[in-house]
C-alpha cells in the first residue's frame, strides 16, 4: 500500500498531468491548476472559483483532491474502461476527459448559487437549453422527481443558504445550458450524459414507502435502485464523493491569521494508505484517525466512517471493516 497523496501524484504523472500535492492546500493555486487543465482539454466553461465567497475555499480543494482520487480508484472493476465505453458517441472521448468534466463540475451548483438565489424552481432558472428537452440520453430519475427534489431542498434551506435548491441539480442544469452554448456541438450528447450524472449524484434514498402518486416514490424504500456498474460514471463519482475526506476535515480559510491549528488536504492524503486492484479497494485510515482524534478542533471521523460503511445502502458494493482498514469489493 502507498500513501494516497503519493498515489494521486504518481497516477497523474503517468497520465502526463502535473502532481497536485504542491497546490492542493491553497485555493488560488488550485484554481490555476483547474483552469489550466480545463483549457488543455477544450472545456470552455470556466468554474467561477475566483469569484466565490471565502467560505467556499475548502470546496475548491475538495474538487481537485476528488479528481486525483478518482484517477487512483478508476482501475477498480475496470471503471476506466467501462466509463470510456459507456460514453462513446460519434467521437469517443478519453476516460480522462469524461472524469475531468464530471468531477471538476460536480459541485458547480455551490459556486453559481449567489447568482441563483431567487430561483425557487427549475423553471425559474429560465435556461435557453433545458437539459430535459435534449433527447440524447436518459437519466435514472424523472423530471417530476428533479423538480420536486429541487423545490424541497430550496424550501428546506431557504434562499439565504449557501446551497440553492439541490446543488447537484442546479449545477447540472446550468452547466448543460452553458456547455450547449460554449462547448463543441458534436459533444452535446456527452455533455447531457455528464450533466445527468452531476444531477443524480446528490439524490438520496427515502427510508419510507410512498404511494405511486408521491413525486418521491421512485426513490422510496421499495423502489430506489442502487447505483451499479451499469452506470460506471455515476458509480465512480459516488465512491469518490463518499471516500474523499478533505471536505470533512479541511474547512480552513486561506486568509485565516492563524492556520497552525488547521488540517490540510496534503496532510490528510499523507495519512491514508491505499491499494487498488480490479477486484478491490483497500483504504487504511488508521493513521488519519489517530491524527484527527488528537486534534481537538475536529470531530467527524465517526461520520466519515459511517459514510464508508453505509455505501452498500445505495451503491452496489460490499464494505468490510477491520479497525481503520476498509476493503470494498463487488458483492
Amino acid at each position: 500500500m502507498e500513501h494516497l497523496m503519493d498515489a494521486i501524484d504518481r497516477r497523474l504523472t503517468e497520465l502526463g498531468l502535473s502532481p497536485i500535492s504542491g497546490v492542493v492546500n491553497n485555493r488560488e493555486q488550485c484554481t490555476r491548476y483547474i483552469s489550466r487543465i480545463l483549457e488543455d482539454h477544450g472545456n470552455k466553461v470556466a468554474i467561477p472559483f475566483q469569484d466565490t465567497l471565502e467560505q467556499y475555499d475548502f470546496r475548491v480543494k475538495h474538487v481537485l483532491f476528488s479528481f486525483g482520487l478518482g484517477i487512483v480508484l478508476a482501475p477498480f472493476c475496470h471503471l476506466e474502461d467501462r466509463i470510456q465505453a459507456a460514453c462513446r458517441r460519434e467521437a469517443p472521448p478519453s476516460f480522462l476527459y469524461v472524469w475531468l468534466t464530471v468531477c471538476l463540475y460536480h459541485d458547480f451548483g455551490y459556486f453559481i448559487a449567489p447568482a441563483c438565489r431567487s430561483a425557487a424552481s427549475l423553471d425559474a432558472l429560465d435556461l435557453a437549453h433545458p437539459i430535459f428537452d435534449a433527447g440524447y440520453c436518459e437519466s435514472r430519475y424523472s423530471r417530476r422527481l428533479y423538480e420536486a427534489y429541487y423545490r424541497e431542498k430550496y424550501a428546506r434551506h431557504g434562499p439565504d443558504s449557501e446551497e440553492v435548491g439541490d446543488h447537484g441539480i442546479l449545477g447540472g442544469c446550468v452547466l448543460f445550458d452553458r456547455l450547449w452554448e460554449a462547448g463543441d456541438p458534436h459533444r452535446r450528447p456527452l455533455y447531457q450524459d455528464i450533466c445527468w450524472r452531476i444531477m443524480e449524484h446528490n439524490i438520496w434514498k427515502r427510508e419510507q414507502s410512498l404511494p405511486p402518486e408521491d413525486p418521491f416514490s421512485e426513490i422510496d424504500a421499495d423502489r430506489f435502485r442502487p447505483i451499479g456498474l451499469s452506470e460506471p460514471l455515476l458509480y465512480l463519482l459516488s465512491l469518490v464523493d463518499t471516500l474523499e475526506m478533505t471536505k470533512r476535515f479541511c474547512t480552513y480559510l486561506d486568509s485565516a491569521a492563524d492556520k497552525t491549528r488547521y488540517i490540510y488536504p496534503k496532510t490528510l492524503g499523507s495519512k491514508v494508505r491505499v491499494e487498488v486492484t480490479d477486484a478491490s479497494i483497500t483504504l487504511d485510515s488508521s493513521e488519519m484517525e489517530r491524527f484527527i482524534r488528537s486534534n481537538r478542533y475536529f470531530d467527524g471521523i465517526k461520520a466519515w466512517k459511517r459514510g464508508v460503511t453505509g455505501l452498500p445502502d445505495w451503491v452496489q458494493t460490499a464494505v468490510f471493516q477491520d479497525g481503520g482498514v476498509f476493503t470494498l469489493t463487488q458483492p
